[in-house]
């Protein structure tokens, strides 16, 4: 067993939920769990093995690492951070690579615009791009939540036609990035966003000089959430520290 204390309260899996929510069999959480390698708990006078949620998400997190190395030359990408710093700090590397005369950045943003134009005032580029409206600012009551609901489908028909123009007007590389906290927001259509996120996988598929950046709020988001989230994205950002 192995020790571990924190001050968060935190849901608990048997054998049973643990490896269907990996998706992998019993057998395999028991060799992770004897070599060390995954955390676990044993209760009763059985033993029996429970999982913490976070560990469990902690475990997928570096498996994905390992199997991936992170850069900002990803496809599908999630980015989790704590706190403003954190944010920019793991966006920043992508932005950068976008900020020059081939590429072009769509930023949805919640209730940030300031923010973001705050950040990007040191950034070398990034005020010829809005120049020519190569950096755009929406915000997301303008396109995740158009009319105060989400609809996945519409959503990727908005990408869509944000791709299609940029690639009438040349542009060679592309960084569409948002800011997820409308799924936070209770409205109708928020329960799409798991889903969502699968389809905008397999739409990237068709388009190798676009990037999408998908920025998680952990103090917003529940940690199921951001499992589902971690699984679903190629490259996955940790926290800073």
């Amino acid at each position: 067993m192995t020790e571990h204390s924190t001050s968060k309260p935190d849901r608990f899996l048997n054998l049973t939920e643990a490896a269907e929510l990996l998706k992998v069999s019993k057998s395999s959480l028991r060799r992770w769990t004897n070599s060390g390698d995954l955390p676990s708990y044993r209760v009763g006078v059985r033993a029996e093995r429970r999982f913490r949620l976070s560990d469990l998400l902690d475990f997928v997190e570096s498996r994905t690492a390992a199997a991936k190395p992170q850069s900002a030359a990803g496809t599908h990408v999630c980015t989790k951070f704590k706190d403003r710093e954190e944010q920019w700090q793991l966006l920043q590397p992508y932005l950068s690579a976008h900020l020059s005369d081939d590429a072009a950045v769509v930023y949805l943003h919640q209730d940030g615009e300031s923010r973001v134009r705050n950040w990007l005032a040191g950034s070398d580029g990034a005020g010829e791009m809005m120049r020519k409206k190569r950096f755009r600012l929406i915000s997301a009551q303008e396109s995740y939540l158009r009319d105060d609901y989400f609809d996945g489908q519409r959503m990727l028909g908005f990408w869509q036609a944000v791709i299609d123009e940029f690639e009438q007007a040349h542009v060679a590389r592309l960084l569409l990035t948002g800011e997820m906290d409308w799924a936070t927001l209770g409205l109708p259509g928020s329960g799409q966003l798991i889903e969502y996120e699968k389809q905008l996988d397999r739409f990237l598929k068709a388009y190798p000089n676009v990037t999408v950046a998908c920025q998680y709020d952990l103090t917003k988001f529940s940690a199921a959430t951001i499992f589902d989230s971690v699984c679903l994205h190629p490259t996955v950002l940790p926290a800073v520290g």
